[in-house]
């Protein structure tokens, strides 16, 4: 069964809410001090700076970006990714890349909606993240923010991988083709 090719709206919808936050960051960027802060702690404190420059008050963004664009690229080649396994020819006789046979087609569109959400919640997560940087927390808000956007990532995470491990068993076990 031939795989559709994946879905692109969760990377658009990652990369506009980066896009916005972009957009943000520039105009926030003349009212930035100098040096700037780089790094924050886990309560959002200021623990790293450097001298004012636009791309490094953005590069958290342009690192979503980035990331999102890696995750669009990685489900778009899962049909070539897990095809390559125990049980296929290669061109180069002997040589076995992985010990396994190929993925089953429910384990590779798993791992495909895994890079959706993954990419949702990275740039999520690194755009709220640099929001607040630029922005600031409420002193209220601060020990609790990193703890609910990295739980949040996490969460998505776990529940992929769960999903996942599941459709390898069932598959191991002939229950899925």
């Amino acid at each position: 069964m031939a795989l559709p090719p994946p879905r692109r709206w969760p990377f658009f919808a990652a990369a506009g809410y980066l896009c916005v936050v972009l957009g943000v960051g520039i105009a926030l960027f003349p009212a930035a001090p100098d040096p700037m802060p780089v790094h924050f702690d886990a309560a959002f404190q200021p623990d790293r700076w450097a001298p004012k420059s636009l791309v490094g008050f953005l590069s958290p963004v342009f690192v979503g970006l980035g990331v999102a664009a890696l995750m669009w690229t990685l489900a778009a080649l899962m049909p070539v990714l897990s095809s390559i396994g125990g049980g296929q020819g290669h061109p180069a006789p002997g040589v076995q890349l992985s010990p396994r046979p190929p993925a089953a087609t429910r384990t590779v569109q798993l791992t495909r909606r895994m890079l959706e959400r993954l990419a949702l919640s990275v740039a999520l997560l690194i755009g709220t993240v640099a929001l607040l940087g630029w922005l600031g927390v409420p002193d209220w808000a601060a020990p609790w923010a990193l703890v609910l956007l990295v739980g949040g990532f996490l969460g998505v995470l776990a529940f992929s991988v769960v999903g996942i491990v599941g459709s390898e068993r069932s598959a191991s076990h002939g229950l899925d083709a």
